[in-house]
């Protein structure tokens, strides 16, 4: 029977096979394996008996050079007329050697050759000397890898399809049984001589699924169009409702600023006192015996003043009796004055203002 095999290019083989590793080493095949099973165990019994005829699957085994069907009553003698479906060579662990091992995580990008370089670490034999075949199993991103490798000898395998070819068998899979009588789940028949099965179901499945993703691809497509247009509508509004508010709050801030400043400075005004108030203060503060020769009172309220006075001394004393000035203090040392005889001064001090709050800040909102 002649078959044919879809290849890959190279460069792309290594990237498929990865693919593939990580595909069966995940929960999906299981999960999918599990959901496909119930919704079978759905379906009409005549419909179901119809699926499950192309699905079947036949168990042989060799045995004492000889080929076995297994059957639900026990190992029977091969017959290939009573042979139907596909057809699975199932090897013992006394006939194909099976080790679990450990390979770095940077392996997954291509798993069969890095088995082919690591083959004689693990097993008596070198790549070229066996058929191998590999079950990957779930483990953490970035952890080592943990493979069941499963190995036959290449003399074994031939030896056995040549005989499996006497009795007019086409074999689909060569398998590995476990000791606990499980199945590992994987194909040691050589790639060459691999049967690529021709199921009309698969091709409609295909090209339903095709026309799924096409229609899947439409449907978005329109939704993203129809989105793309209300969201153009909804930010021209929004871009002219945000300079509508721009414009008030600049308004608004305008406004505030010269209210600010105006109350500030109303307050400001308010609470400092008038300078006909402190020279009238000053005039009863000071001795008759001190007279000034120098006052100035600058923005800040701070009040310089200078002059001659019998006692200097008691200034300080004196100016505390002025309502309007506090704060006053010496500005130097005083000297006396040879011509008058009296002792010069420089005094500081500054004017009392009521707590009327800061400033404005005209960059607040």
């Amino acid at each position: 029977m002649k078959t044919t095999r879809l290849e890959w290019p190279a460069a792309l083989r290594p990237a498929l096979n990865a693919l593939q590793a990580q595909w069966e080493a995940s929960v999906f095949p299981r999960f999918f394996g599990w959901w496909l099973g119930e919704l079978r165990a759905c379906l009409p019994s005549r419909l179901r008996e119809v699926i499950e005829r192309g699905d079947e699957e036949q168990i042989v085994r060799w045995e004492n050079d000889e080929l076995w069907l297994q059957t639900p009553t026990g190992l029977q003698p091969y017959h290939s007329a009573s042979v139907q479906g596909r057809c699975v060579l199932l090897l013992t662990t006394r006939q194909a050697l099976v080790r679990t091992i450990s390979l770095p995580s940077a392996a997954a990008q291509d798993l069969t050759a890095a088995l082919a370089f690591e083959l004689d670490r693990h097993t008596p034999f070198k790549a070229n000397q066996v058929y191998y075949a590999f079950r990957r199993w779930p483990s953490p991103p970035r952890q080592s890898l943990k493979l069941t490798l499963a190995v036959a000898t290449r003399e074994r395998v031939d030896a056995l399809l040549e005989r499996a070819s006497q009795y007019d068998v086409q074999l689909s899979a060569i398998d590995v049984q476990m000791q606990d009588g499980t199945r590992l789940g994987v194909n040691l028949l050589p790639p060459e001589r691999r049967q690529v099965r021709h199921d009309p179901r698969r091709l409609l499945n295909r090209s339903l699924a095709v026309l799924t993703v096409i229609l899947a691809l439409v449907t978005l497509q329109l939704w993203l169009h129809n989105r793309e247009a209300v969201l153009n509508t909804m930010q021209q509004e929004v871009t002219r409702l945000r300079n509508e508010a721009r414009e008030i709050d600049e308004l608004r801030q305008q406004l505030q600023n010269g209210l600010g400043a105006t109350h500030y400075l109303t307050d400001r005004k308010r609470s400092t006192p008038a300078l006909s108030v402190m020279l009238s203060e000053l005039t009863h503060c000071l001795p008759k015996d001190t007279w000034l020769s120098e006052m100035s009172v600058e923005s800040d309220g701070q009040v310089n003043l200078a002059g001659q006075s019998q006692r200097a001394s008691v200034l300080i004393g004196e100016l505390k009796k002025c309502p309007s000035l506090t704060g006053a203090q010496f500005q130097g040392v005083i000297q006396p004055d040879e011509n008058t005889g009296k002792e010069r001064f420089y005094l500081l001090a500054h004017l009392r203002r009521e707590d009327v709050g800061h400033a404005p800040n005209p960059d607040a909102p």
